[in-house]
């Protein structure tokens, strides 16, 4: 027996028309404009999440010993930033349809990668605040 998988971003647009189901990666703003989104603040058991999604915008640096090394041997010209207990009351988890797509972190926007070619911005996102 299989399970839902929701389509991509790059399916929905590979069918170059929007069905107006609100599909979760909708490309072409339906989900978003009809469905909305929901902010909350974030928990501890987010915190995992969080960093990983920073480390993929390269503001978190991996804790893989070939990366450090690298990261050493490269130079590193920006500031890293990390989620934790200290600074989570900070953070404001973004919701579309119940599943979790972001979040906002000192005044900066992250996305899930699935999540980033649906039209939320962070003007989108300041007005549900």
């Amino acid at each position: 027996m299989s399970e839902f998988q929701p389509m991509s971003s790059e399916q929905l647009l590979a069918r170059k028309r929007c069905c107006k189901s609100s599909c979760l990666h909708c490309p072409y703003g339906h989900t978003l404009k009809t469905q909305g989104l929901e902010i909350k603040d974030s928990e501890k058991d987010d915190i995992p999440i969080l960093n990983m999604i920073l480390e993929e915008y390269g503001k978190k640096s991996s804790s893989n010993i070939a990366a450090i090394l690298l990261q050493e041997a490269l130079g590193s010209s920006k500031a890293e930033i990390e989620i934790t207990n200290s600074n989570l009351s900070e953070v404001r988890s973004i919701y579309l349809k119940n599943h979790f797509c972001g979040f906002l972190f000192q005044g900066e926007l992250y996305l899930e990668k699935s999540f980033r070619f649906q039209g939320i911005t962070l003007e989108v996102v300041k007005q549900y605040i």
